[in-house]
């Protein structure tokens, strides 16, 4: 039986200091270095093993869901939605979803291999699944496993709170933290 140290998730107050916490330890978490960082998505790029990776920065893992906001029909054609006023069908085959415009456009088709249909009471909409990224570093994952596998699948996480590196840092230097406003720093064994 292991036991690991970690910090209780509530402590960690905003992105910023997550983004902090990675440009520190990040060649400790396995990153050769950072190329970029941006406020846009993805938050930042770097290089791992070689090869460029996107990587964005979350308090929490279901921060992420934040970026599959849908856009109103026609906007870049990625996400639909339904609007009451409009003459549109959309039912799936075994492969596609599929979106009906009136006989005098011909039907988009959606890849169910990328596209999820998300229907409630007489509305509908489209959502892109695969979101362009790689790696998620967040304070703690506590995504719905169900929905974490079907959004996320590709994406890797990387969870600070429990990192020995990121955790050693912090007992250390707790009393400067206070002053980052990060405060009652709880410290959790956990055993295997």
């Amino acid at each position: 039986m292991t036991s690991t140290k970690s910090f209780a998730h509530s402590n960690v107050r905003d992105e910023g200091f997550i983004v902090y916490l990675f440009s520190l330890f990040h060649r400790e978490l396995g990153f050769d270095h950072i190329v970029q960082m941006q406020t846009k998505f993805p938050d930042c790029t770097a290089i791992k093993e070689g090869k460029q990776v996107s990587i964005e920065f979350q308090k929490t893992s279901d921060e992420l869901s934040e970026h599959l906001v849908p856009l109103e029909l026609g906007k870049s054609g990625i996400i639909w939605r339904n609007l009451p006023d409009q003459n549109i069908k959309v039912f799936e085959t075994g492969k596609e979803i599929v979106v009906e415009r009136g006989s005098e456009c011909a039907p988009v088709r959606f890849p169910k291999s990328e596209y999820d249909l998300y229907t409630a009471q007489d509305s509908w909409e489209i959502r892109k699944r695969i979101l362009n990224l790689d790696y998620c570093v967040c304070w703690k994952v506590n995504q719905d496993p169900s929905h974490f596998e079907k959004e996320y699948s590709h994406v890797k996480f990387i969870e600070l709170s429990i990192e020995p590196i990121v955790v050693d840092f912090m007992e250390k230097r707790r009393d400067s933290l206070k002053t980052l406003g990060i405060k009652d720093l709880a410290i959790r064994k956990e055993s295997d």
